[in-house]
C-alpha cells in the first residue's frame, strides 16, 4: 500500500481489476504471451512429473514482471517482461570416497576385493567379460 494519503477523487474512485489493467497492457500481447507460456509450462511439468513414474512430482515458475513509469502529465508506460522456469531433469549423483591422500575413489575403502578377480583394461589380451563397461579378469 502507498503511503501517500488519497485524494477524494482516488478514494470514490476506489482500485480497478487488475486483470483487466493486463488485458489492455500492449493491446492484450502480455496478458496472451503470459497465457502461452503458462500454458507451455503445464505441458512441460506434466510430461516431466509422467517421466518420473506413477507418483511422479515436478514443479516449475512463471513470472510476470511489469516495469512502470510515469511522467508528471499522468501518462504511464507500461513494459512486461514473462518468464518461464522449467522442471529441472533429475540426474543420478555418483558415491565417491575421499582417500587419505586428498583424493576421490569410487572403489568402497573398507571392501575387501574380490579373490582372483581384478579390473583390466578392455584392450587387455586376458580379458574374458564385460560388466558395466569395465572389463573382468579371472586370474585362476
Amino acid at each position: 500500500m502507498s503511503k501517500t494519503p488519497m485524494t477524494p477523487e482516488e478514494r470514490a474512485e476506489g482500485a480497478r481489476s487488475f486483470a483487466r489493467a493486463l488485458e489492455g497492457i500492449g493491446d492484450g500481447k502480455c496478458i496472451s504471451e503470459a497465457s502461452e507460456e503458462f500454458w507451455a509450462l503445464l505441458r512441460d511439468i506434466h510430461t516431466m512429473a509422467k517421466s518420473r513414474g506413477q507418483d511422479g512430482e515436478a514443479a516449475g515458475a512463471l513470472t510476470l514482471a511489469l516495469k512502470v513509469s510515469v511522467n508528471a502529465k499522468g501518462e504511464a508506460e507500461i513494459g512486461w517482461d514473462v518468464t518461464a522456469k522449467k522442471p529441472k531433469k533429475k540426474r543420478l549423483t555418483a558415491v565417491a570416497w575421499v582417500t587419505k591422500g586428498g583424493n576421490l575413489t569410487f572403489e568402497v575403502p573398507r571392501q575387501l576385493g574380490l579373490p582372483n578377480v581384478s579390473l583390466v583394461n578392455k584392450d587387455d589380451p586376458g580379458a574374458e567379460e564385460q560388466s558395466e563397461g569395465r572389463m573382468l579378469r579371472t586370474d585362476a
